[in-house]
């Protein structure tokens, strides 16, 4: 334990250094958002109106599509005297109106070096190629480290990750140079790493053993990984005793009940919800209080009119120059946006109530493999040409993939796409492909990216 802990005297140094250097340093940040998190509500608006305005203003000069919707609707930012007139202002965008005009989003005094592309396909099967800027990455740093104060945890802290991202999928069975990369990094961020596309029975004992040496501070995982580890090991009988965490993150899609009960019971720690978007960056984190604490100065956030009596999260960045997402929806629903009610926390940024994301499904394989949802999107998110897509799983050695494609669409990515899902489910997968002109939303309005015949995942476990 005592080289741990050098090693985190050591990380708590350099790392600040490295985000310096890079130009994303949330340390600097976080010292001005560990003073601002307590002031009154009223003057942490005060400090959103006046971000917002120069976001604003900065879009209507130098980022083509502002400009002419701006013009269009009569809109002028620098008239702009509260956050009350800016929830009136008709104005919207979505990812389809991002996907459709990248460029047009991009400031014409950028420096493009400083831009951090991302490619995101999430829960909606709409893949998306957008940038955040170097002041938002900074922000999103500052965000999870800010969360971590609230649990008296600190930067470089042991943490457990029960994740996946494109970073980590074999495109080519030769691909084994980045996966040694991810080991190492793993290693120098001080986590124990658990990737979401290889979970079941065949590892969970592993799994647990794992946990119990490294004894993580924190864990922070999607949901359904972390509840599919939480049955499989509370099936065999394990509890997390000495890896017992201080607290479970609970990231990137929604955090159902169920899901919430089972994995408390087996980590044996409080399971807290976060919420944040690709494109956008870090928008909540949850606070011991038990409320989902919003990044006030960093996202401004208001809910409109969706879906009967729902409400959807729209967000604005307030740090982004380069490339901003002024008034985007996003698709999440929440019942309420509001003050936080408990006398325990001191922080005076909002809370989100009732908030509804996406569902991710998990595919199955011959072997009892779980993989998570997302191992499809990363997947096909790098593939050129393709505007939607929908994964059918009809039977455990059976996918059908169906594709809505534009202009940059190359047949070949079907090879590769097979290829990299075969690496996972193993050879014996049969995949076929299908071209169409659109995939229809469900009777509820809904659209599923990911759609199983094998029932719940319940009766698999």
């Amino acid at each position: 334990m005592t080289s741990l802990l050098s090693y985190e005297n050591v990380f708590r140094k350099l790392y600040p250094v490295y985000r310096r250097m890079i130009g994303r340093d949330g340390q600097a940040v976080l010292h001005e958002r560990r003073q601002t998190q307590y002031l009154p509500l009223t003057e942490i608006e005060a400090i959103q109106l006046v971000k917002l305005k120069r976001v604003l203003e900065s879009a209507a000069e130098h980022v083509p599509y502002y400009r002419e919707e701006f013009s269009r609707i009569g809109f002028v930012p620098a008239d702009l005297k509260s956050l009350e007139e800016f929830s009136a202002v008709d104005f919207f965008i979505d990812k389809a109106i991002v996907r459709d005009n990248v460029q047009d989003f991009l400031a014409d005094n950028r420096t493009d070096s400083d831009l951090n592309w991302h490619k995101t396909g999430g829960s909606t099967g709409t893949p998306l190629n957008f940038p955040t800027d170097k002041p938002t990455d900074a922000a999103s740093a500052s965000a999870i480290m800010k969360a971590l104060d609230w649990w008296d945890i600190e930067l470089g802290a042991r943490h457990a990750m029960f994740w996946g991202s494109p970073s980590f999928i074999r495109r080519k069975r030769t691909d084994i140079f980045k996966q040694w990369a991810n080991v190492v990094r793993n290693r120098l961020m001080n986590r124990l790493f658990f990737l979401n596309y290889d979970i079941g029975e065949h590892n969970v004992h592993k799994i647990h053993a794992q946990l119990e040496r490294f004894q993580p501070e924190y864990i922070r995982g999607m949901p359904t990984s972390l509840a599919v580890f939480a049955k499989l090991a509370k099936k065999e009988g394990l509890v997390l005793d000495k890896g017992r965490p201080k607290f479970v993150h609970s990231a990137c899609e929604q955090l159902f009940d169920w899901q919430q009960n089972i994995i408390e019971e087996v980590f044996r720690a409080p399971v807290v919800n976060t919420y944040g978007l690709s494109e956008v960056g870090d928008i909540a984190y949850g606070a011991p209080c038990g409320n989902l604490h919003t990044m006030d100065e960093d996202i401004l956030l208001e809910l409109f009119d969706y879906i009967g009596s729902e409400k959807e999260i729209v967000t604005t960045q307030l740090n982004n120059m380069a490339s901003p997402l002024i008034r985007y929806r996003t698709g999440d629903i929440a019942a309420n946006i509001s003050p936080c009610t408990c006398n325990t926390c001191n922080l005076n940024s909002k809370t989100i109530q009732g908030l509804r994301g996406r569902a991710h499904d998990f595919i199955l394989s011959p072997s009892g493999k779980f993989l998570h949802g997302q191992f499809l999107t990363h997947i096909i998110v790098y593939e050129p040409g393709i505007r939607k897509y929908q994964v059918n799983q009809k039977s455990t050695d059976s996918l059908n993939i169906k594709l809505v494609i534009d202009e940059g669409y190359d047949e070949a990515c079907q090879a590769r796409i097979r290829s990299a899902i075969q690496s996972y489910m193993g050879d014996e997968v049969s995949i076929e492909f299908s071209i169409v002109d659109e995939i229809p939303l469900t009777a509820a309005g809904k659209y599923r990216w990911i759609v199983s015949d094998l029932g719940p995942l319940d009766e698999h476990i």
